[in-house]
């Protein structure tokens, strides 16, 4: 018997079949619903365009913006500190000054707690950069905001108030006289002086705000056990040995 012959199926892969997905997946695809306004096609391809020129010159800059704050940081952290007269004279050596130096640390304070976010962080004014690195503000309200991505410095100072309605004036603070309280604030204030990098400081900051959360916690079982005393001490007598009117 004769063989018939064996018709391959296998055909030889086309190089070039993913093309078009791959080209799409590398080409800038703007989000704005054009049709809803109306624009032509010539008018949404030259907007287009120029959205992806913006597009990939702000993610440029905000890793440029990055990498100069992280140097600025790594030559502070030589310098021993930004107080020292060395620092100081470093940067003015370099026509910077005191206010923009003190911008671009506390905006690598915001890159190192969201890694993640550098265009969001970049893109922060500069009052907003002061409202989020205020030491009185809790990190736990600071990282809300952060993961929210929010912007305007307004929003921001409303949610910094939201979390804290009253602020304690100096003249209402007591004066620490408890022990165990002294040698706390003095644990902590070594472990701050000790701090060798922002790394370091948030995670001191992190145990402090763990701490008051924990204290708030005692005040409210202190508060409960005075209401049970109250409860205690208010009580009634019997109907019989009520004084009439």
């Amino acid at each position: 018997m004769s063989k018939k012959p064996v018709i391959s199926n296998n055909k030889k892969p086309d190089p070039f079949a993913d093309m078009g997905e791959l080209l799409s997946q590398n080409t800038y695809q703007s989000t704005f619903d054009f049709g809803t306004f109306e624009i032509d096609e010539e008018d949404k391809k030259y907007i287009i365009q120029r959205e992806e020129i913006l597009y990939e010159n702000f993610k440029t800059h905000s890793k440029s913006l990055y990498e100069i704050c992280k140097a600025l940081y790594e030559i502070k952290m030589k310098f021993k500190g930004d107080d020292t007269a060395s620092f100081v004279a470093w940067y003015k050596h370099n026509k910077l000054s005191k206010d923009k130096v003190s911008e671009l640390l506390k905006r690598y304070e915001l890159f190192i707690q969201v890694p993640d976010k550098i265009e969001y962080v970049s893109s922060l004014s500069i009052p907003a950069v002061k409202a989020l690195t205020k030491k009185e503000v809790d990190i736990s309200v600071i990282d809300d905001i952060l993961r929210l991505e929010i912007k305007n410095v307004d929003d921001i100072n409303q949610k910094i108030l939201e979390a804290f309605p009253v602020e304690e004036t100096e003249d209402k603070k007591e004066k620490i006289k408890n022990t165990f309280s002294l040698k706390t604030i003095k644990f902590f204030q070594k472990k701050i002086k000790k701090s060798v990098s922002l790394s370091d400081l948030i995670e001191v900051k992190k145990d402090i705000q763990a701490l008051k959360k924990h204290l708030q916690e005692l005040e409210k079982e202190i508060e409960l056990k005075e209401k049970e005393k109250e409860n205690e001490n208010n009580l009634t007598l019997p109907d019989g040995e009520q004084d009439e009117n």
